[in-house]
């Protein structure tokens, strides 16, 4: 589990699923910066369905961003757009079409 060491954006819900692993705490989507880069991780994408889901694109179009500005506060426009997937921040099911 990577919590101790990134900025967790999102996080599955291990109850909505079979085969989790990681005690209930499941990060899917997180950020770190290593010296003067960033790095913006998803586990999310493993489907063809994800690449026509919107929510999933425009998180794909704000980790570019992102990554690419100068700006720190950034960091905190994007959690706050993760934020606004569901009522507790989590992405769409990865399982979901």
């Amino acid at each position: 589990n990577p919590r101790a060491n990134v900025k967790v954006l999102a996080s599955l819900d291990e109850s909505s699923y079979q085969g989790g692993s990681m005690n209930g705490d499941h990060p899917i989507i997180w950020t770190n910066t290593v010296g003067k880069g960033k790095v913006w991780y998803t586990g999310l994408g493993h489907t063809e369905a994800s690449y026509t889901d919107e929510k999933f694109l425009r998180s794909l179009k704000e980790a570019i961003l992102w990554v690419n500005s100068k700006e720190e506060e950034k960091e905190s426009s994007a959690k706050a757009k993760f934020e606004r997937w569901g009522s507790a921040g989590d992405p769409p099911n990865p399982g979901q079409s």
